[in-house]
């Protein structure tokens, strides 16, 4: 289990808190994008996107949250739990986080 998995919602709440410290005044363009390497089964993604639809919707409504994953069957797993909440506001992107970290794929899409 992980830190998130473990103390869940608060841990997601306290990243979510410190995300909105560091952007609330530098968001561009009315958009934030936020990307997550290995998301596991999405729990801290649910738990941040449900976290600021609530207490911060003025940053909801502006940003995107892309989960990056290496596997395909956490892969699905992501997508089954935001079938219904959040729809709109999540990416899935299935990458080798090694391709990444080595700079042979792109986090992005250009």
């Amino acid at each position: 289990l992980t830190p998130v998995e473990l103390f869940q919602p608060h841990f997601s709440r306290i990243l979510a808190d410190f995300c909105c410290q560091a952007i609330e005044t530098n968001v561009k363009d009315n958009r934030l994008d936020i990307i997550e390497l290995g998301g596991g089964r999405g729990t801290n993604a649910k738990h941040i996107l449900s976290y600021l639809k609530d207490k911060k919707p003025h940053i909801y409504e502006c940003l995107t949250y892309t989960v990056v994953d290496s596997s395909p069957s956490l892969h699905a797993t992501q997508q089954e739990l935001f079938r219904e909440d959040h729809v709109e506001k999540m990416n899935f992107r299935l990458l080798d986080l090694t391709d990444v970290a080595e700079k042979s794929a792109s986090l992005v899409e250009q």
